[in-house]
Parts: structure tokens; sequence; C-alpha cells
């Protein structure tokens, strides 16, 4: 399961480095949350996290590829997961839908599945 997260972590890297840019600030990707369509800048990827900067707050979190594989695990054993909206739970969801469409998509509010 770990060399194939290793795959998924790098398809999920090259897609928010393509996302479509942030209308208010085109310097930087833009990523929606699901639910509520809140608007998420992309600041840094790396090889070890995202940093995100939500709308709502503007303030820079910074999300470590453990919990994308987290998501991810939970996705492959089940074909789908739920995620709490702390926890940075509802970007890493949309961050899957968003820019893995190919391999996840929403099932219904805070759950994602595997197509």
């Amino acid at each position: 399961m770990r060399v194939f997260f290793d795959q998924v972590w790098q398809e999920l890297r090259a897609g928010l480095a393509n996302a479509a840019r942030c209308p208010q600030h085109p310097e930087f990707p833009c990523v929606y949350t699901l639910a509520r369509l809140v608007p998420n800048d992309i600041v840094e990827i790396t090889e070890d996290e995202v940093a995100v900067r939500s709308h709502d707050t503007y303030r820079i979190r910074r999300i470590p590829r453990e919990r994308f594989q987290e998501l991810w695990d939970a996705l492959a054993s089940a074909g789908s997961a739920r995620f709490r909206t702390g926890n940075n739970g509802s970007v890493v969801g949309a961050i899957y839908v968003r820019c893995l469409s190919i391999r996840v998509a929403e099932s219904g509010r805070n759950e994602i599945r595997l197509k």
C-alpha cells in the first residue's frame, strides 16, 4: 500500500500545482472545500507537506503528508472515507476530489469514495 500511496502523493502534488488559480490571489492555486465551498490558497507544496491558507481565517496551515496518507489508507481499505471538518479534513478531502478526480469522487457531505 505504501508504494501506491507514493504514486498518489505525487499525483496529488502535481494536481495541486496545476489547479485553477485563486481569483483574489492569482499567484496561488486554489482548492474549494466540498460542503461549504471555502477557497483555500495553496501557498506551498513540498515533498513532506502542503501549506494552505483558508479564506475563512487567512491563517496558513501546514498539512503533513501523513494526514493525506491517513485518508488514503481509509479509502483504500473501505472504498470510502468520512472526514471531520476539523483537523484539516475538509481541505484534505477536497484536495483528493479536486486534484485526483480520476480516482476519487465526493459521495456525500464530508465523505469521499474511490471511483
